[in-house]
């Protein structure tokens, strides 16, 4: 019983580690891209995507998906490959 305790307590800290990651380089991405822009120091085929506001949310909520689905791909190898420290893995 305290084994599967374990393995979900690593799988929950495994998926909070992807939602972490996903917001802070989202919103990292997404300010650094809406102030490049803004200040016209982006140039190149990039400025004639019309970035914009949305930006701001867009970029989180993209990393966020991406590096949650990351985390449960880590969650269900630590489930099925026990003898490797997947929780290691999934933060480098």
């Amino acid at each position: 019983m305290q084994n599967d305790a374990a393995k979900n307590n690593m799988s929950r800290e495994i998926l909070l580690a992807g939602i972490w990651f996903g917001l802070l380089t989202g919103l990292i991405e997404g300010v650094a891209l809406f102030a490049l822009k803004r200040f016209e120091i982006l140039r190149g085929p990039v400025t004639f995507l019309g970035m914009s506001v949305e930006t701001l949310w867009v970029s989180p909520l993209f990393d966020l998906l991406l590096f949650f689905g990351l985390g449960l791909l880590f969650s269900l190898l630590a489930v099925l490959l026990k003898r490797l420290p997947i929780k290691r893995l999934s933060i480098l």
